[in-house]
This record gives structure tokens, C-alpha cells and sequence, in this order.
């Protein structure tokens, strides 16, 4: 799955999200749309709630590949599966998405 890389954060106006990467399939948005914006546009008029959840995206499925290659690489040593790797950082992004 290809996806554009984050951080995403909070554009300039209108509930947008912006990317400082390009778009995927977003094609070449002109300069002035990038000034409007304040970057690469992932999303427009998000209500706060929801652009909160848009911007951690990219961070949640990063902590998603961890969980997945652990497993992958052995899943009957759920044993030896290093919680610590994936519980801070999980638990920080749950209180900024609480927020």
C-alpha cells in the first residue's frame, strides 16, 4: 500500500491537512494552492475531532507494521514479543488524539 509519508499536521485554513511530501496521485498542485493550504493537501474541512484522528494516521499504521512484523517473524513466541517497543508510543498518541 503506498500512502503519502507523514507527519501529517494541521494546514493553514479550513480544516485541512497538509503534508510537507507530495501527494500520492495527488498530481502537481500549483503554487498557489500549496500557499493556500501551507503544504500538500491530504484533506479539507475536517472537523477538529476528525483531523486529529487524519493527522495520527500515518504514526498509528506505523505502530500497526511493528505489531504485524513481530508476529510475522514468530508467532508462537508471543512470549518474547517486546511490549515496550510499541506501549509508549502507543499510549502518547492516545492522549494527544484525547485531547
Amino acid at each position: 500500500m503506498r500512502h503519502t509519508p507523514g507527519p501529517w499536521r494541521e494546514g493553514k485554513w479550513g480544516g485541512a491537512v497538509v503534508s510537507d511530501h507530495p501527494v500520492e496521485g495527488g498530481g502537481n498542485p500549483d503554487a498557489e494552492t500549496i500557499a493556500a493550504y501551507g503544504r500538500q493537501l491530504i484533506c479539507e474541512s475536517a472537523t477538529t475531532a476528525n483531523r486529529q484522528l487524519i493527522m495520527a494516521a500515518p504514526e498509528m499504521f506505523h505502530l500497526l507494521q511493528l505489531i504485524v512484523s513481530e508476529f510475522e517473524s514468530d508467532p508462537m513466541s508471543t512470549q518474547c514479543f517486546d511490549l515496550s517497543a510499541i506501549v509508549k508510543p502507543s499510549i502518547e498518541l492516545i492522549r494527544k488524539l484525547k485531547q
